[in-house]
């Protein structure tokens, strides 16, 4: 309950409840002369809200009468004048049970006019404690005693007439809508002493009281002085002096989005568009609504500027700047993402000799949007081979989506990256050899057919730790540029679509399950004929990561909306030998002499057979949907080449309905309703024990660390009979098939000295000379990487030589060959490697005489174990997981330890993680183990 600053007699100093009229009506008594003493009579008391009943009481010696009346006022900013008038008032009666009965009637009228002094501030509120008051207070009423008959026992009816310069006023507070506050004054008068004395009014404004303080006769046992309350109507006007007053409210950072519980700069420009000076105080107070009314108690205040001068000449202007801080989402409320209103709120007390009242007016600002679409681009193969070039499409797609968007509140929120992760590297040898691989099995060369495929997957694990690494760092820059938070991306505000093509989609189905594995949710993801492990007849040896897999483990979350499987309507078959024909140029004019001719046709057929339907499949938990060609040109049908483009929209302004198939094409659709996201999908629980769902880890170690991949390519390469080549592309194909030396360097990027070796029993790296050979591989490190465990011979050590481990080219480790035992197994610390780079592998301080011989490279993490596991009271398996801080872990079970499955998985930010499996009943006993992912 509000309070006001004065007692019910109008003293200052004392804080009552702003409705004290009518809590003084408390179960009421009043003695009878006719009653011996201690006995009471009790009054009968009708409703205190109708407007024709009086009450008499007694009450702390105090007798109340409560009027129902009107009060209206005007204020005249030109005369700082205000006016009361109010009239009113009441009837009672009283019954005593013996019969006796009295009835009181009276009716009091106010008609003032209250000119304030200079005023004295009083938190928000400007006070004036002096007035000139002019004007009359009429009181007339009677009361009649029923005992014998009717008597008349007192009848009055006076008028007060007031003239009083700068007498004292309690009083007199300014509020919205030219409402006076509260007015308190005593207005002494000298009557007969048989009169009432009509001696005071207080007014407030909040309750709508207007009380007059009468001081009846003494006539019988009316012997002090009683409050008079009077409920009052109001009704008003006045000058508004913001009539004139326009203005803008905008946030001064145009590109920066506006969200839930982070900082917004805003820009506040008042305007005098009148003839005259606006001179005075004025209040702002910045609210967020979602429409352009200001509704108090719904549309939330961000921001309060407190009083502050201002005196604005016709024509000039008034602005100002502040930083508001938004609540946190969960004030807004989940999924309320969407288009909202900035509204300033501006309380003008007006300067001058008096007050005049405090004028409000609502400036609607322009439109914003609460909330942030963020787009994520993924390309797939070809970035550094095919040029610059190669990234337009996804920079023009970019480009559309802030275009279409420029006019419309969601123009501040939107955010595209576009990726660019060297996706080149390992793929074109890769889709080389197994294009070689399928063409020898048609003409029945299996054993040269099984080398093509062997050394396909070789460069595909150097493709894949490249993919790896760059869904690790999307996943890193999303959360540093973008700012994500949990809070925002489960509760709507942060809406992340994550799109990406052919590998680029594998990526991403990788970046979408790191995402939720960090508490992220994620809108959309979609994928454009994206290549993964699941591609048919055998093609899947060219898939980088496990599309559905890894949705399956973003879905265990529960925080992932919507996954969308685009297909195509020609496989890649149709289209790649003309992409692989320029690459195979290169290498032929190295190799031979003479025009390059690429790929036959009856090649292309042999291929084509085996491959018919070579394009993404159809995916379970995936909306499979077929983007169509357009009849014409190089698009006449959809494929894996001009997906991208079709997907985009053929022209240069408009997306295509496939692009706007989206949260923020739904946005744009339909821009005044505030949209909520999809439903999560439902939770498919832990997969059925028995089955094998493992999902690998996440790029944690060397492709072929033993080189006996390569060792048994480089075999088959001498003992088999290479056939005829029937066109150039496969003449060149079937030389980089048996050059396992140019394959060697390649998959480990060999500088300086060094080889593949054999020795009597296996095949190993080979270091010899001065000028420090080296190896390397890109590797996407884990968290809690201690050590690379290599097995050595070293022959001619100087007390200088060491293998040293550089990552990212800064050295992280280092062995001392000269203190070393050979052979043996040994291991060379990793000081803080983390995250995706190169590891190198150098022989430093040799002689020509040193030979060096590595094998078995592995990389060695603190692996995770279960600490402690516990039952909880529903049955419900705890597990206390210790590990490296910043991992990931996969939580398997199985009933028999030889095949496991994948229960979800747990994230480890501090010293351990706990994960809680939900047992069924009907399993009698499980075993747990848990696996290192990230």
């Amino acid at each position: 309950m509000k309070t006001c600053p004065f007692d019910s007699l109008g003293n200052p100093g004392t804080q009552v409840e702003s409705n004290a009229a009518e809590s003084s009506l408390a179960d009421p008594a009043l003695p009878h002369p006719c009653l011996q003493t201690g006995q009471r009579a009790r009054l009968g008391t009708s409703s205190p809200t109708s407007p024709d009943s009086m009450l008499l009481a007694e009450k702390t010696s105090c007798l109340v009468i409560l009027v129902t009346a009107s009060l209206s006022f005007t204020i005249h900013a030109a005369e700082t004048t205000v006016h009361l008038s109010g009239s009113g008032g009441g009837k009672q009666e009283y019954h005593d049970p013996d019969g006796w009965y009295q009835v009181i009637n009276w009716q009091a009228e106010a008609n003032l006019d209250i000119k304030p002094q200079p005023f004295v501030r009083q938190g928000d509120y400007l006070v004036s404690d002096r007035a000139d008051v002019t004007g009359s207070i009429r009181f007339h009423g009677c009361a009649e005693d029923y005992f014998f008959g009717s008597t008349t026992i007192w009848r009055f009816d006076a008028t007060e007439q007031y003239d009083l310069k700068s007498h004292e006023v309690y009083t007199m507070i300014c509020v919205d809508d030219c409402a006076v506050d509260y007015v308190g004054m005593p207005l002494g008068s000298a009557i007969n002493p048989d009169a009432p004395d009509i001696y005071g009014l207080k007014y407030d404004g909040i309750t709508g009281v207007l009380t007059n303080l009468v001081d009846l006769p003494s006539i019988w046992f009316f012997e002090n002085r009683y409050p008079i309350p009077a409920r009052a109507c109001l009704t008003g006007s006045g000058t508004n002096l913001l009539d004139s007053l326009t203005g803008s409210t905008r946030p001064s950072e145009s590109d920066q989005p506006i969200l839930p519980g982070r900082k917004c700069a805003i820009e506040i420009t008042l305007t005098n568009s009148g003839a005259a000076a606006v001179h005075g105080q004025v209040k702002l107070d910045i609210y967020l609504s979602e429409d352009s009314a200001l509704e108090h108690g719904i549309d939330v205040l961000v921001h309060e500027i407190p009083m502050s001068d201002i005196n604005l000449l016709p024509g000039a202007d008034f602005s100002l700047s502040a930083t508001a801080t938004l609540p946190p989402p969960a004030y807004f409320g989940r999924n309320k993402a969407g288009q909202w209103s900035f509204l300033c709120e501006v309380n003008m007390l007006n300067g001058g000799p008096g007050l005049v009242c405090r004028n409000r007016k609502v400036l609607v600002g322009e439109k914003i949007w609460l909330g942030q679409a963020l787009q994520v681009l993924t390309h797939g193969f070809g970035n550094n081979l095919l040029g610059p070039s190669f990234l337009e499409p996804w920079h023009e797609l970019k480009s559309k989506y802030a275009r279409v968007t420029v006019n419309h509140p969601v123009h501040r929120g939107v955010d595209t990256y576009v990726s660019n992760w060297p996706s080149s590297e390992g793929w074109p040898e890769a889709i080389g050899l197994f294009l070689l691989g399928v063409y020898l099995q048609v003409i029945d060369q299996a054993p040269l057919a099984h080398l093509a495929f062997s050394a396909s997957k070789l460069h595909m694990a150097l493709a894949r730790a490249h993919a790896v690494g760059a869904a690790c760092q999307i996943a890193s820059d999303m959360e540093q540029i973008w700012s994500l938070d949990p809070r925002l991306t489960q509760s709507g505000y942060q809406v992340v679509h994550i799109i990406g093509h052919s590998r680029g989609a594998a990526v991403n189905a990788l970046v979408t399950r790191l995402l939720t594995q960090h508490g992220h949710r994620v809108n959309q993801y979609t994928a454009l004929d994206g290549y993964s492990t699941d591609w048919p007849h055998g093609s899947g040896i060219l898939g980088d990561i496990g599309i559905v897999e890894e949705l399956v483990a973003a879905q265990s979350q529960q925080l992932l909306d919507r996954a969308v499987n685009y297909r195509v309507e020609d496989g890649l078959a149709v289209v790649i030998f003309d992409m692989l024909n320029p690459l195979l140029a290169i290498d032929f004019q190295r190799r031979f002499t003479g025009p390059f001719e690429g790929f036959s046709e009856a090649v292309r057929q042999s291929i084509r057979s085996v491959l018919p339907d070579w394009r993404a499949p159809v995916r379970a938990g995936m909306e499979n949907l077929l983007i169509h060609g357009t009849g014409t040109g190089t698009s006449k049908r959809s494929n894996h080449l001009n997906i991208v483009a079709l997907y985009s929209g053929e022209s240069s302004d408009v997306l295509s309905t496939y692009s706007l198939d989206s949260y923020l094409g739904r946005v744009l659709a339909e821009p005044i309703i505030a949209l909520s996201l999809a439903p999560a999908q439902p939770n498919p629980g832990p997969p059925e024990i028995g089955k094998d769902e493992t999902t690998d880890q996440i790029g944690a170690d060397f492709a072929d660390g033993s080189f006996e991949a390569i060792g048994e390519i480089a075999d088959g390469a001498r003992a088999l009979a290479f056939p005829a080549a029937p066109d150039d592309a496969i003449k060149v194909l079937l030389a980089q098939l048996q050059n396992t030396t140019a394959m060697f360097a390649t998959a480990w990027g060999a500088s300086g000295n060094v080889r593949l070796a054999k020795t009597d029993h296996t095949y190993v790296a080979e270091f010899r000379g001065a000028h420090s050979p080296s190896i390397g591989q890109f590797v996407a490190l884990l968290p809690g990487a201690e050590s690379i465990q290599v097995e050595l011979f070293v022959s001619g050590a100087t007390p200088y030589s060491a293998l040293d481990v550089l990552f990212k080219s800064n050295v992280v480790g280092r062995l001392q060959l000269s203190n070393t035992v050979t052979p043996a197994p040994a291991r060379v610390p990793l000081q803080g490697a983390f995250g995706s780079g190169e590891i190198r592998l150098v022989v430093t301080g040799g002689t020509d005489n040193t030979v060096v011989q590595l094998d078995n490279l592995h990389i060695v993490y603190k692996r995770p174990i279960i600490e402690r596991a516990s039952i909880e009271p529903d049955g419900s398996l705890r597990l206390v997981i210790a590990g490296a801080q910043e991992s990931a872990f996969a939580v398997e079970a199985s009933r028999d330890t030889k095949e496991w499955s994948v229960l979800g998985f747990a994230s480890q930010d501090t010293s351990s993680a706990e994960y809680v499996h939900k047992r069924s009943s009907n399993i009698p006993w499980l075993f747990y183990r848990v696996r290192l992912v990230r």
